[in-house]
């Protein structure tokens, strides 16, 4: 493996403690001239770019205090394109698909080998796509499945105003009875607006749902 492309300077967008300091130490080891940064949040990111520059940028793919959307927003006003690795804690189609609606350069389970890892940062590095191996079998299974077009770019969905704030309830944790209740709506009706936003936004479930809430800046 070739280190004639690696990052000098990388950022680390991830909350668990344990996984950042493996992640660190295996970085470190590669290249010891390597300069390494790990914000948790938004805030702090933000600070970060405001005087740095990253080579590098490996996000938690399900970062609730940094969603992908946000990190992108800030990556505008970097003077040059920072390729991003988003990294996945589960085999996740609805987390898969939403990270694929952003320009990321590669995708890695946080179960991969230290190989992938590190082929993904040259691979990426080098101007490439990578993702590890059970990502590649993920994306294809979704592909025959017809869920998704590597070559479609996915359209926002257009919500109506009852929808959004069904849709900000559900992110609240609101069962479908309480937001029968608070909207005053019967249960049914609750269900079938769950159902259409679902078959909408392609989301699989509540939590898809809520993914598509957060990529769109419906819920912070």
């Amino acid at each position: 493996m070739s280190h004639l492309q690696w990052p000098k300077q990388i950022l680390i967008a991830d909350q668990q403690a344990i996984f950042v300091e493996g992640l660190n130490t295996i970085l470190s080891n590669v290249n010891l001239t390597t300069s390494i940064t790990v914000v948790k949040d938004k805030a702090t990111c933000v600070q970060f770019l405001l005087s740095h520059q990253p080579h590098l940028i490996l996000i938690d793919a399900s970062l609730p205090d940094l969603p992908l959307h946000h990190l992108f927003e800030l990556l505008k006003d970097q003077p040059h394109t920072v390729p991003v690795i988003a990294m996945g804690a589960l085999s996740d189609a609805q987390v898969l698909l939403n990270c694929m609606t952003f320009p990321i350069s590669g995708y890695v389970l946080k179960t991969c080998t230290t190989e992938e890892l590190l082929d993904a940062i040259t691979q990426v590095m080098n101007g490439q796509k990578y993702y590890c191996s059970k990502t590649t079998m993920l994306l294809q299974q979704l592909v025959v499945s017809k869920q998704y077009h590597p070559h479609r770019k996915l359209d926002k969905v257009e919500l109506n105003e009852k929808e959004k704030s069904i849709l900000e309830l559900i992110c609240a944790e609101y069962t479908s009875k309480e937001i029968a209740d608070q909207l005053n709506m019967s249960v049914r009706t609750v269900e079938a607006y769950r159902k259409s936003m679902q078959e909408k936004t392609g989301s699989r479930n509540s939590a898809g749902l809520i993914l598509y809430a957060i990529k769109h800046g419906i819920v912070d």
